[in-house]
């Protein structure tokens, strides 16, 4: 901020950070920042969080209860 010539002091800048902090974490994470840069409604900001979401797909988890297993299945 004192580099853009808007020096605030510790308590203004806590103030800052709590407007975007969406989670109470007291830091700014990657999607609030994102957020706070291109706006909630952003199409950008959407096809940003799209993109991110294809290039780390969730692994692939069954479902339901584990199947039982017996001791000559075991390495």
């Amino acid at each position: 901020m004192e580099k853009l010539g808007k020096a605030k002091t510790h308590l203004e800048l806590m103030k800052m950070i709590s407007e975007i902090d969406t989670t109470g974490s007291n830091t700014i994470n990657y999607r609030e920042f994102l957020s706070m840069m291109l706006g909630t409604q952003s199409s950008v900001l959407k096809l940003i969080l799209l993109f991110e979401s294809m290039a780390n797909p969730k692994p692939d988890t069954p479902e339901g209860p584990p199947r039982p297993r017996r001791l000559d299945s075991l390495p």
